[in-house]
């Protein structure tokens, strides 16, 4: 199936009908949409685009060991839409294995995130 922002919607919406029909199945302790990024751009793009509707976004790096990816996640209710990119696309290396991540990636579009 190829992957259209109407399918995308679709499947989130089928997910939710669902639900909502068999209340036999017991309500998940956090549901999240995991969605990757390859490049730095479409990154900060999606993650500025996420924040413009309002509400809070958060900021976070895996810990070591654990991933090295960078995260904008926004949290609707109890639901979660998490946008992740390789660290060393936005970080800056400043130790072996220790990144320096911005603290904001909701700079204006004509400004450079720092280090970048």
């Amino acid at each position: 199936m190829e992957r259209t922002r109407e399918s995308v919607v679709a499947g989130l919406r089928e997910m939710a009908d669902y639900l909502e029909a068999n209340t036999d199945v017991p309500v998940p302790e956090y549901i999240d949409g995991r969605c990757y990024y390859s490049t730095r751009d479409s990154f900060l793009e999606a993650a500025r685009l996420l924040a413009d509707g309002g509400g809070m976004i958060e900021k976070k790096a895996d810990p070591p060991g654990l991933g090295a990816n960078y995260k904008a996640i926004r949290h609707f209710g109890p639901v979660s839409i998490v946008f992740s990119v390789p660290r060393n696309l936005v970080c800056r290396l400043v130790h072996e294995a220790v990144y320096e991540c911005p603290d904001t990636l909701l700079t204006d579009a004509s400004e450079e995130v720092p280090w970048t």
